[in-house]
C-alpha cells in the first residue's frame, strides 16, 4: 500500500455551528449564543455573550465560552471612546 492510499483511508473532520442573537435595537442591547461540534461529535464547545450600551460612548459586554465544564472561560469588557 502506497502513502498516498493510507491517506485517503482517514477518517473526515466535520465542524457544525449554530448560532442565534437576540436583539433589541432601541436600547442597543444583543444576547448571543453559539456551539461549535468538531470532529463528529467528540468536542463540543459553545459561547454565551451579551452586550449593552452604557452611555454614547461606553460600552459593556461580557461572555463565557464552555459554561458546561467545570472551569469556564470568561470576558468582561468596557469599552469607550474619546473623541477630540
Amino acid at each position: 500500500m502506497t502513502e498516498r492510499q493510507g491517506r485517503r483511508n482517514e477518517p473526515t473532520q466535520i465542524t457544525a455551528t449554530q448560532a442565534a442573537t437576540v436583539a433589541v435595537p432601541w436600547a442597543g442591547t444583543s444576547l448571543s449564543a453559539s456551539g461549535n461540534l468538531k470532529h463528529t461529535g467528540s468536542m463540543f464547545s459553545s459561547t454565551i455573550s451579551f452586550q449593552r450600551p452604557l452611555a454614547p460612548h461606553l460600552n459593556f459586554s461580557v461572555s463565557l465560552t464552555d459554561p458546561q465544564t467545570l472551569v469556564p472561560a470568561g470576558n468582561l469588557r468596557v469599552d469607550y471612546r474619546v473623541r477630540w
